[in-house]
């Protein structure tokens, strides 16, 4: 092979500019047996040769290069229009229950007192002793506890004189009982000196025309005289017993008076107030003190209409408090989750400010914890802003989900058995701040209820759901991060009546 086909072999590793100048320099060589017209062709053609080679090569690799494109280009897969599988989302669900659900009527109101009285004493004078441990504010008095002494000289006074009074009269009695058997005998004695008169009338043989003289004669004036002084006798006995009985009633009073300067609670009660004191002079017009009843304490709750055909009323039955129970919370003195239990008293005959809603009465006994099973109880204080949830009517064969997982106010999302996401109109039964109650026939027994928050949802979108962790009323986002809510009456612990 000639130097010049070595030059266009690619296995020769000498470039063509490194050729030309080995020909060149050997051109030169041999240029010496040469003529200068030889020399200069063979100079020439050695220059052409190196540029065509320094073009040539550059326009080879981009050739290459251009080809390799087209035939990847040409020989790549591709994906058909449509055929991009969506991912099916992560989705989080809780399962229906269906079961007798608990309706809880929610709602706030003040505690206020069931009973109060201003205490005045019945007898009018001066103060004479006070149980001064608890004559106090916030003292306690069972029903029947002196709470104060008023003197009562006077009052054993008027007692003495009113039995006085009573014994003149028993005595005024007795001897006009006496009287009045004489009388009556005389009376007798004049009937039967009637009765001789009668007959010797008769013996006479001759009719008397003149009646005064026959009545003369028959002791007609004689016998009216001892009938009267009967007829006396019984009036002045009479008036007697009736002198008796009226100083009997002063003696009474005066017991009564005299019992009276003992003024005692007339129910278990606690002192709000306090006006009296040793020394001073007590009015019945004025009051010594305010008491409110221990007994029990009421609340008043505002309900919305449409709430109360779940209440269960007292009935006018032997056990009167049959009526819906409910839990209060003072939730801003009391732990989390500690209620006292009540009872749904009446509905209040007038309606709320608004007009819009009822008025529920709700009793507590022994708001101030008194009893001894109830020591351990935190006290409920009047005035103290409660909540409270009135436990109503079961609701029969239903399911409850938490309301956060309803859209839109009527739908809700369900995963259905082949994982697609199923959007079904739903119509509540009951709806409280948290809750839904949903028919069986809305939504079956296991049926998965989505919790988890969709961006887009759209009906038949592929879903892959797990189940939730979170409590029923606890909602995911679609990111999967919990925001949990506290249900109404988890972590609650019953204490107290």
């Amino acid at each position: 092979m000639s130097d010049h086909d070595s030059s266009l072999n690619p296995n020769n590793p000498t470039s063509p500019t490194e050729e030309a100048e080995e020909h060149f320099q050997g051109d030169e060589e041999a240029g010496d047996d040469d003529t200068p017209t030889q020399r200069a062709g063979k100079s020439a053609l050695s220059k052409g040769i190196f540029v065509l080679g320094n073009i040539l090569l550059p326009l080879g690799l981009a050739g290459a290069c251009v080809y390799a494109y087209v035939y990847l280009m040409d020989t790549a897969p591709t994906a058909k229009k449509g055929e991009r599988q969506a991912q099916a989302r992560l989705v989080e669900y809780i399962e229906v229950e269906i079961g007798d659900q608990e309706i809880v009527v929610e709602e706030r109101g003040n505690v206020m007192a069931a009973r109060t009285l201003e205490l005045k004493p019945l007898v009018s004078g001066q103060i004479e002793k006070i149980d001064e441990a608890r004559f106090q504010l916030g003292g306690h008095f069972k029903a029947g506890e002196t709470i104060a002494n008023i003197e009562k000289r006077d009052y054993e006074l008027a007692l003495k004189s009113a039995e006085q009074e009573v014994l003149k009269a028993s005595t005024d009695i007795s001897v006009l009982d006496g009287d009045l058997e004489r009388a009556r005998a005389a009376l007798a004695v004049e009937l039967g000196r009637q009765e001789v008169a009668r007959k010797e009338y008769e013996l006479l043989g001759r009719e008397v025309t003149d009646s005064e003289q026959r009545d003369r004669l028959l002791r007609g004036p004689q016998l009216r005289e001892a009938q009267a002084a009967v007829n006396a006798a019984l009036a002045r006995i009479e008036a007697a017993k009736t002198a008796k009985a009226v100083a009997e009633n002063r003696v009474a009073m005066a017991k009564l008076d005299l019992e009276r300067t003992e003024i005692k609670a007339p129910f278990a009660a606690t002192v709000v107030s306090r006006n009296g004191e040793v020394g001073a002079n007590a009015a019945t017009n004025q009051a010594i003190a305010t008491l409110v009843g221990t007994d029990a304490a009421h609340i008043v709750v505002t309900v919305p209409s449409e709430s109360l055909a779940w209440l269960k009323l007292p009935t006018d039955s032997a056990q009167p408090y049959d009526g819906s129970t409910v839990r209060v919370y003072d939730d801003s003195s009391w732990p989390a989750g500690v209620f006292r239990n009540a009872e749904v008293l009446r509905i209040l005959p007038e309606r709320s400010e608004s007009g819009r809603q009822a008025r529920v009465l709700l009793e507590v006994k022994d708001p101030f914890s008194l009893k001894p099973e109830n020591a351990s109880v935190p006290k409920l204080l009047l005035g103290s802003f409660v909540r409270c949830e009135i436990i109503g009517r079961p609701l029969k064969s239903a399911s409850r989900i938490p309301r956060d997982v309803m859209h839109e106010r009527s739908t809700v999302w369900i995963a259905s058995p082949q994982d697609k996401l199923e959007i079904r109109t739903v119509a509540p039964i009951y709806k409280t701040k948290e809750f839904i109650f949903l028919s069986s026939d809305q939504l079956k027994q296991g049926e998965r209820i989505i919790v988890t928050n969709l961006q887009t949802p759209t009906p038949g979108l592929a879903l892959r759901p797990r189940l939730a962790d979170a409590k029923p009323n606890e909602i995911t986002k679609d990111d999967n991060s919990t925001q949990p809510k506290t249900e109404a009456s988890s972590n609650t612990r019953p204490i107290g009546s």
